[in-house]
């Protein structure tokens, strides 16, 4: 990121260096620059934090029981609500395609938010950096609520709105990848986005029994060559800086090439293959 952040900035101090350029032109473009550089680190760390919770809802440690606690006496819970129900209702909200998705400041801190109707409430999911929850409530005059200047609205969730076809598709597609390790980096990269794609789709129970198998055969393939697949990438780009913008978790790991090139994988019959 850090090499890409320098690399622009060459560009434009060349651009702004040309003689009897004032030096507030200077300034605001150097300006601009710093500013989407942030902007582009923010919208990292919500999607990477969203993904994060998208994964696995993670409390911190004795929070989850005092939150359900002040659901119930609340009543926005039902008395009889179990911390599972709880939770059923946070996946519903951060896997809703048409939640509205919020970034709350505070001290100089993000903290990623999902709002999403459910039943005529209006639920709001705050998460720290990490994807860590900080709270899950009903927001009684949302409106009112979300217009404070601490929270900045990004957009909505963008949720698998793929058909079988067009998953069957992206599919074939990714299939048909990774038989070409030695292909255009390039290409390589746009390989990984489908991935991406088809994960999303079968994390929203999408992919019919027999495209989780041809999956599970494609993946194979790919972590077996991850090691050629790496180098082709890594001749023609920053396979972390773009895990970075992706905001990849661990647990999509075919964004992680770059590790796997240097780790045995288990084949069928549990003999370590190297990579």
């Amino acid at each position: 990121m850090m090499r890409c952040c320098i690399h622009r900035l060459c560009r434009i101090s060349v651009l702004f260096c040309e003689p009897n350029v004032p030096e507030i032109v200077l300034a605001v473009g150097y300006g601009i620059l710093k500013s989407e550089v942030f902007m582009n680190d923010v919208r990292t760390l919500v999607k990477r934090a969203i993904k994060s919770v998208q994964s696995d809802i993670r409390w911190r440690y004795g929070s989850a029981e005092k939150h359900l606690a002040k659901r119930k006496a609340r009543r926005q819970l039902p008395a009889s609500a179990t911390l599972a129900d709880y939770e059923q209702i946070i996946t519903t909200i951060v896997h809703n395609p048409q939640a509205r998705v919020f970034v709350y400041w505070h001290e100089q801190r993000a903290y990623p938010t999902v709002v999403s109707v459910i039943d005529g409430e209006h639920w709001l999911v705050m998460l720290d950096e990490s994807g860590f929850l900080e709270s899950a409530f009903v927001i009684d005059r949302p409106e009112r609520y979300l217009m404070r200047p601490q929270f900045q609205e990004s957009g909505v969730l963008e949720g698998s709105t793929m058909s079988h076809e067009e998953i069957d598709r992206v599919l074939t597609a990714y299939e048909t990848d990774v038989r070409f390790p030695e292909a255009s980096g390039m290409e390589l990269l746009d390989m990984l986005l489908k991935r991406s794609e088809i994960a999303q789709a079968d994390r929203e129970q999408l992919l019919t029994v027999e495209q989780r198998r041809r999956l599970a055969a494609a993946d194979r393939v790919l972590a077996l060559q991850a090691r050629h697949f790496y180098a082709s990438i890594q001749r023609i780009a920053d396979l972390e800086v773009w895990r970075q913008h992706e905001g990849a978790p661990p647990g999509e790991w075919w964004w992680y090439l770059d590790v796997l090139a240097h780790t045995p994988v288990v084949a069928a019959d549990d003999t370590p293959v190297p990579a």
